[in-house]
């Protein structure tokens, strides 16, 4: 534990107090090998500003968090700096800046078998179609997780080029459901 500069590959920075979190973290995405340590993270922890690529600056007290959904850098009980937050563990990830609980930035989006990589993100509400998307969009497209909603079905999950890609589950107005991995749009197995 210090004070110093930490440069992440995204060309943002924080500058404060640093050290170690302590915990235990089991990485289990794209089944890769699972691995336990005691000591998960170096970052920020304490006072300090962390500068987003885009110039935005948030200032205070971080501290680094790790639960069954998130492990990244909390400013004021919310998601601010750089972090990961697990959509459908082990198989649905956001990995980048966010903003007041928010992914936003620099970052990528983690399907499980296909990523976008090194993207710029941002949480948005758009009316699509007959209904209202709620969630991430990258290249202006509806793009890693997010929720559709119209008068004939609500559909929650991944999403890729404006389609349902990934683990997602779609519910008819009238209660029928349909949940598994959509390829393309289309459910390809349950």
């Amino acid at each position: 534990t210090g004070t110093g500069l930490l440069l992440f590959n995204d060309n943002s920075w924080f500058s404060g107090e640093v050290g170690y979190a302590y915990g235990e973290i089991t990485n289990e995405m794209k089944n890769e090998t699972s691995t336990t340590a005691s000591a998960w993270g170096f970052g920020p922890k304490g006072e300090g500003t962390f500068v987003y690529y885009n110039g935005d600056i948030i200032s205070g007290s971080f501290e680094l968090i790790q639960n069954e959904n998130y492990m990244g850098m909390l400013n004021n009980n919310q998601k601010n700096g750089i972090g990961t937050y697990w959509y459908v563990p082990g198989q649905m990830a956001y990995s980048g800046e966010w903003q007041n609980d928010l992914p936003c930035g620099f970052g990528s989006f983690h399907y499980g078998s296909d990523d976008i990589i090194n993207k710029i993100w941002s949480w948005e509400t758009r009316l699509v179609d007959d209904g209202t998307y709620t969630g991430l969009i990258c290249d202006d497209k509806i793009n890693g997780y997010g929720t559709y909603t119209c008068d004939l079905y609500t559909y929650e999950g991944g999403w890729k080029n404006g389609k349902p890609c990934g683990y997602g589950r779609k519910t008819s107005s009238d209660g029928e459901v349909e949940e598994g991995i959509w390829i393309d749009g289309e459910l390809g197995s349950r």
